[in-house]
């Protein structure tokens, strides 16, 4: 019983932490983004994407970034996607130590699985992520992303 007690006393204040660092860390600030996108399928197999982003901050009155990306996708058995991405990106710093916009390119390779029930659908993407400045040195960012996704 004490257990029980202090373990649910301990996931009560962890939540409270939790709940109380994502409240602090919102901003009143409107932002907005806005997209094109042209999809074809090629055989059931393959799938090229092209779109292009605009994204505006600080109460839509400056341009955050302009993104266009390009992804290819290949479903070679059912529930199983292979994909590959290239991200061009102009992105404005007004706040830190480079001020004005920065040109960055964003490939990503992925792996998405998908599961299936009668209420219940599940999809476990990996992707490895590569992102680098084409204007500063030393400016490179690689990550390991996983995204599990539940929907009813």
């Amino acid at each position: 019983m004490f257990i029980t007690k202090v373990a649910s006393q301990f996931y009560i204040i962890i939540l409270f932490i939790l709940l109380s660092n994502f409240s602090l860390a919102q901003s009143n600030e409107l932002k907005g983004w806005s997209s094109v996108e042209y999809g074809f399928k090629i055989k059931d197999l393959l799938k090229i994407d092209l779109s292009q982003h605009f994204r505006l901050k600080e109460d839509l009155n400056e341009v955050d970034s302009y993104i266009t990306e390009s992804e290819i996708s290949y479903k070679p058995i059912k529930k199983l996607i292979l994909s590959g991405q290239l991200r061009y990106y102009s992105r404005n710093d007004n706040n830190g130590g480079f001020q004005g916009f920065e040109n960055m390119i964003r490939y990503r390779f992925g792996v998405e699985k998908k599961f299936t029930t009668n209420k219940l659908n599940f999809e476990l993407r990996l992707a490895y992520q590569n992102r680098f400045s084409l204007d500063r040195d030393n400016r490179i960012k690689k990550r390991i992303r996983v995204r599990p996704l539940i929907e009813w």
